[in-house]
């Protein structure tokens, strides 16, 4: 997942923790994640298949530095995210469950 946001984060020519707005897509158990620099471009990347239960076509915007540093502090590589609703927090934790972060979403 850091490899994605650093990839779509890449026209920012800073580090992923200073972007502003990701859109993250979810349909047909991919992830697709989109960044807009209204000066330089856009950025899209998509993910290998990803397992996911909920509403196919599933939409969120975030700022890409809070879930960049959630994922750098939990202590496994399998991280599991949870959503409620596109205007909701989402909660990023780890396999284990010990350590979690929310995350808050842009409206859109």
């Amino acid at each position: 997942m850091i490899g994605l946001l650093e990839k779509v984060t890449i026209l920012n020519n800073q580090q992923p923790t200073n972007v502003g707005q990701v859109k993250m897509k979810i349909s047909d158990k991919k992830m697709i994640l989109e960044s807009i620099q209204i000066e330089i471009g856009s950025a899209k990347v998509t993910s290998s298949e990803i397992n996911w239960e909920g509403e196919e076509n599933y939409h969120i915007s975030f700022n890409p530095r809070f879930l960049f540093e959630a994922i750098k502090s939990l202590k496994n590589d399998q991280i599991i995210m949870e959503f409620n609703s596109s205007e909701m927090p989402f909660v990023v934790t780890d396999k284990d469950k010990k350590t979690r972060a929310l995350i808050l979403p842009f409206r859109t």
